[in-house]
């Protein structure tokens, strides 16, 4: 998700600051003036952002998680940042990252923005700022290990007054700010919690595009897998899942299916059902330990 840029007391880079003095003076009685020739600075661009995690801990479990970042750009010029992570201490691989373009904390590659590992955000405005997903794919959970997420300008970065002439806005030159405009961030992964009676959803998703790709082009469909995970030895009552059918996509008829078995769209027929806006599956009494996979599909528009 971007946040618009608020009004800003700085002065925008590559910003032209002419100044001109005057003289007055008396002679004879008689009162004059005479003004200097025009002296103009250019504004260069300072270097900075700030990067922070929306949360400092999060519990995990095999399959694709979402991490939540909030970056802003804390100089005065329009800045894009290169993303780079390592993880610690667990069984697991930071995949992308993805620009969170509805900012619900989940990724939906009909939604957001993939960003490979190493490449760069799209341009922020002075005191803008995005939030932006680290996708982590875990082989197996594991206690104690730890994100760590980078960011740095793209321009350059270093030790405060760095300098980088003529690589600024519009030419001008760039100076590090106090930031060293980089930073890292990092946040602690947990096992999703294995008591009695807990309940977890795990939603992922693949691409297959007209052209053979895996692409989120319009015509792509989108097949997204959620698993129910219901762990312990106690029972779980009335049990339901719900889903929206993402904005920009069209529900494909006939694609729901709970553990491999097909399930019609209409209301009372099965367990399943689609009211024109989201997938509805009853999934009734369940005891623990239980796995329940729900499948369907959409297209892009």
């Amino acid at each position: 998700m971007f946040a618009a840029a608020p009004a800003s007391a700085s002065i925008p880079a590559g910003a032209m600051l002419p100044n001109t003095a005057t003289v007055s003076y008396t002679v004879d009685g008689k009162t004059g003036s005479v003004a200097s020739n025009l002296a103009a600075v250019r504004v260069g661009e300072v270097l900075d952002l700030r990067l922070v995690p929306t949360a400092s801990s999060l519990a995990i479990g095999p399959g694709l998680t979402p991490v939540a970042f909030h970056l802003t750009n804390a100089g005065n010029g329009r800045e894009a940042f290169t993303l780079s992570g390592r993880l610690e201490g667990v069984d697991a691989t930071i995949e992308a990252f993805a620009i969170d373009i509805d900012g619900n904390g989940e990724f939906d590659p009909a939604i957001d923005v993939r960003i490979e590992p190493g490449a760069v955000t799209p341009r922020l405005a002075s005191d803008a700022s995005v939030t932006f997903l680290a996708l982590i794919r875990a082989n197996a959970p594991a206690a104690g290990g730890k994100l760590i997420v980078a960011a740095r300008a793209v321009t350059g970065s270093g030790e405060p007054g760095t300098g980088y002439n003529g690589l600024g806005d519009d030419g001008c030159d760039a100076v590090v700010g106090a930031t060293t405009a980089a930073a890292e961030a990092s946040v602690t992964l947990t096992i999703a919690s294995g008591d009695r009676n807990s309940v977890s959803v795990f939603k992922s998703q693949a691409v297959s595009a007209p052209n053979g790709s895996t692409d989120p082009v319009r015509g792509a469909t989108v097949t997204y897998t959620l698993e129910s995970r219901f762990g312990g030895s106690g029972a779980v009552r009335d049990a339901r899942l719900a889903d929206e059918i993402p904005a920009g996509t069209v529900y494909v008829p006939g694609s729901l299916r709970l553990d491999g078995a097909a399930l019609t769209d209409a209301d009372g027929d099965d367990a399943g059902s689609f009211d024109g806006a989201a997938i509805r599956v009853a999934l009734g009494d369940i005891s623990g330990p239980a796995t329940r996979t729900i499948q369907f599909q959409v297209k892009i528009k």
